[in-house]
């Protein structure tokens, strides 16, 4: 069997079954180094393959990036200056609640007592 023909035939199957090519990619890249070093080759030198192999890493690789601008940031501290004013408040008004409470239980004590 040439050469040609068993190009051929591996075209199709890798067409056909692309499970079966994947394998023996796996399969050749486990033996001696030749075969690493030739993938590698392909890879690196090869246009098409170069272009193909950026796309796969790019878009396994790429992670979304939120940007905010200066403006979104100031919102925000803007947003959170005013909730932890609103937490004061809170914190003042359960403070004089507290106050209130001690007074009317020390009140509640002396009319006891009396």
């Amino acid at each position: 069997m040439d050469v040609e023909a068993v190009k051929r035939i591996l075209r199709e199957i890798a067409t056909s079954d692309p499970a079966f090519i994947r394998d023996l990619f796996l399969d050749a890249l486990r033996s001696d180094g030749r075969v690493i070093e030739a993938i590698t080759e392909l890879l690196t030198k090869n246009p098409e393959a170069k272009l193909r192999l950026a796309e796969t890493i790019a878009g396994v690789i790429t992670v979304p990036l939120n940007v905010a601008t200066k403006e979104d940031i100031k919102r925000i501290e803007e947003r959170i200056i005013g909730v932890e004013n609103k937490v004061v408040g809170v914190e003042n008004r359960i403070t004089g609640l507290e106050n209130k409470m001690q007074v009317l239980m020390v009140r509640s004590q002396d009319s006891r007592a009396e």
